[in-house]
């Protein structure tokens, strides 16, 4: 413990529980303050009519969410959403379980493969779109340039414009990756050396040893892994307003896409308020599932 906490624990007269609290309660006040009032004022506005001038016009009632369930690109922007989070948690998964299964190994040069690895997650996603604008170009990109080079294509192609929802998912996926290969491999630091020397005793093979002993031990975090990197895809913006701005002809307009356009390109405010927090309800709703999930493998 630090001087200057057990200064303050001296002075007071007070229990580790009670320093604990005394430190941590203002923080979560603060934490709360910041999240609570900017969700209620969120959660008032979607009852509400907005005049674009700038003046509330009426209370609407449940006006603005009766509109965003009958709304057809509601729909469509869902759906659209649940695709890209499908595609994205599938590449986080495989290339996080790959990463991790071959930074656990012994080789030269493995704390700095390390250390590196994390870096496409230290990058905010905004400047991760800029790179994949880059690495995409139908021009010059260097992923045309790659597979042109080896012969995989006859000429360079508009891979956004060909592959776009996959195209986006895969860079979002290189962003978020990294923190998957990290919660893999602490779960594959767990893992008993012994178990592996005993399965390989009973003359188990490689893919027989990582299902019987590896993957027990990594499903809390895969079930973490896919929680976090299904919220995260839920509502994520800023990668496909770089790539593609919800193009083309609406192909990545996703939900929080639709969102940014009512509220900010059209001035919806209300509407756009009530769009959101059926997102809000998406996302709770799919994190339960993963938690059930999670829950029920334990027991």
């Amino acid at each position: 413990m630090s001087k200057s906490s057990e200064s303050v624990r001296s002075k007071k007269g007070l229990t580790d529980s009670q320093l604990a609290l005394f430190l941590i309660v203002p923080l979560v006040v603060f934490q709360a303050a910041l999240s609570l009032y900017p969700s209620a004022m969120a959660l008032w506005m979607s009852v509400q009519k907005f005049d674009p001038s700038g003046q509330w016009m009426s209370s609407a009632g449940a006006e603005n969410y009766i509109k965003a369930f009958t709304d057809p690109e509601v729909a469509k922007s869902t759906l659209i959403s649940l695709q890209f989070t499908i595609e994205v948690v599938l590449i986080t998964v495989l290339l996080g379980m790959g990463g991790a299964l071959l930074l656990n190994e012994q080789f030269k040069g493995r704390a700095l493969a390390r250390v590196l690895v994390i870096l496409p997650w230290a990058v905010p996603e905004y400047a991760s779109g800029v790179i994949f604008n880059y690495v995409y170009n139908e021009n010059y990109g260097s992923l045309n340039g790659l597979l042109y080079a080896l012969g995989v294509i006859p000429h360079y192609l508009p891979i956004v414009g060909q592959f776009t929802i996959w195209a986006v998912g895969l860079a979002y996926a290189w962003h978020y990756t990294p923190l998957a290969i990290f919660f893999f491999l602490g779960a594959l630091q767990s893992v008993p050396e012994d178990l592996y020397k005993q399965a390989k005793i009973d003359g188990a093979g490689a893919l027989r040893r990582f299902v019987a002993v590896t993957l027990p031990y990594l499903r809390y975090a895969l079930l973490i892994v896919l929680v976090l990197a299904s919220v995260d895809a839920m509502k994520g913006l800023d990668l496909i307003w770089i790539l593609t701005q919800g193009g083309p002809a609406g192909a990545t307009r996703v939900l929080t896409y639709h969102i940014f356009r009512e509220t900010f390109q059209f001035s919806n405010f209300g509407y756009g308020a009530a769009i959101a927090f059926l997102l809000l309800i998406l996302i709770i709703v799919l994190t339960a599932v993963y938690f059930v999930l999670l829950t029920r493998r334990r027991s």
